[in-house]
């Protein structure tokens, strides 16, 4: 065994020492290579990993908009619904029916919205099915009435509830629309979007005021 250790040995020490340095030199090439793949490969899952992120954040974000564009345009289309309440030549399948299509759609706010978010739009629904509720008493009553001064008179007063239904209501939507951009991650300026809002319902309580004091 001793022999071929030292048979080895000289055979090692007759291979020219150019060839050494062209061993180590590959050897530190391909370590380099190495090393350069591996760090390439570790940046480029982090990359790939990072624009997955990225792709799906966009994409809830996508969906999240358009469920949230659809309800608003529910939420809107009810309060069409009650200001058409006072119109007698309309039946209540004309007036409901535009808000039935549509009310499908705010549902699917229950999936994705916050718990804010859901209280305020609990409180529109509500403060919404009352209204209509109301009105559509007031108005079998209007309905059954012969025409003439007490239908008149009868027909103003529902105006005049739907009117205050509509503010209501408008004062409440926006509430929901707040917490809509919130959830949406849009920047709002909070009190200055309710001071928009508040001179809008301001202007329609006048118009109802001024429309009180002409009927009576």
């Amino acid at each position: 065994m001793e022999e071929y250790f030292n048979l080895i040995y000289c055979l090692v020490l007759k291979i020219p020492s150019n060839f050494w340095g062209v061993l180590f030199g590959s050897l530190f090439t391909l370590l380099g290579v190495y090393l350069t793949n591996k760090g390439n490969n570790q940046r480029l899952d982090k990359q790939l990993s990072s624009d997955r992120r990225e792709k799906a954040i966009a994409n809830e974000y996508g969906v999240r908009k358009e469920v949230y564009l659809d309800a608003v345009d529910a939420l809107q289309a009810g309060i069409v619904t009650v200001s058409m309440f006072s119109n007698p030549d309309l039946s209540f399948a004309e007036i409901l029916n535009p808000y039935k299509e549509k009310s499908s759609l705010a549902s699917r706010v229950n999936l994705i919205a916050s718990e804010k978010t859901l209280s305020e739009l609990n409180a529109f629904g509500s403060l919404l099915s009352t209204a209509i509720y109301q009105l559509t008493i007031q108005r079998a009553e209007l309905l059954a009435m012969n025409r003439g001064g007490e239908f008149e008179k009868a027909q103003a007063k529902l105006s005049l509830d739907c009117i205050s239904e509509v503010i209501k209501l408008t004062e409440k939507i926006h509430e929901v629309i707040i917490c809509f951009r919130v959830d949406l991650g849009v920047n709002t300026n909070v009190d200055e979007y309710r001071r928009i809002v508040e001179i809008g319902c301001n202007h329609q309580a006048e118009i109802k005021n001024k429309f009180s004091n002409y009927i009576n």
